[in-house]
């Protein structure tokens, strides 16, 4: 008989995830399905349009199997798909979004993955993300959560905030 498989690390990264998953979920009044759907658009859009330094800084910082995750499918010098404005941000993340169970307001999907984001990994490494990204995108990420609590930028920065 074979004995089960016991990882006290595998078993936490997937607690963790879980975690995130069901949270996103919870956010979004929807399932678990959808709610990675959501957190892939949400990684894969920063990631793809950050340098590649700060690409990888965000990635360090990200629970084990949220990482994995976030590099599904990475072509580092790959050139994204053009998208300059807040309405092509949120296009891109509507067809990331496809296959999600349920057909949700890009706005939400990005209110609750940056939740997640933010209660999750340190307001420094969010506020670079913030400043490496386009300025539609930057945007998108400011105004989308207008009203919650956050946090500031570095200070010669001055941009405002990630996840407001």
């Amino acid at each position: 008989m074979l004995e089960p498989l016991r990882n006290d690390t595998i078993d936490h990264a997937a607690d963790n995830a879980e975690l995130w998953l069901r949270a996103i979920a919870a956010q979004l009044d929807d399932d678990v399905r959808t709610a990675y759907h959501a957190l892939r658009a949400v990684l894969h859009i920063l990631r793809d349009r950050l340098p590649l330094p700060d690409a990888v800084g965000l990635g360090a910082q990200l629970p084990l199997l949220i990482r994995g995750i976030y590099y599904e499918g990475w072509s580092p010098h790959a050139t994204p798909p053009r998208a300059r404005h807040v309405e092509e941000f949120l296009g891109v993340i509507e067809r990331s979004m496809a296959d999600a169970t349920t057909k949700l307001a890009p706005h939400q999907v990005v209110a609750a993955v940056c939740d997640q984001l933010r209660a999750h990994l340190p307001a420094t490494d969010l506020a670079r993300v913030l400043v490496a990204v386009p300025p539609g995108l930057r945007l998108l990420l400011t105004t989308t959560i207008a009203g919650r609590a956050s946090f500031p930028l570095a200070p010669p920065l001055g941009l405002g905030t990630i996840c407001t």
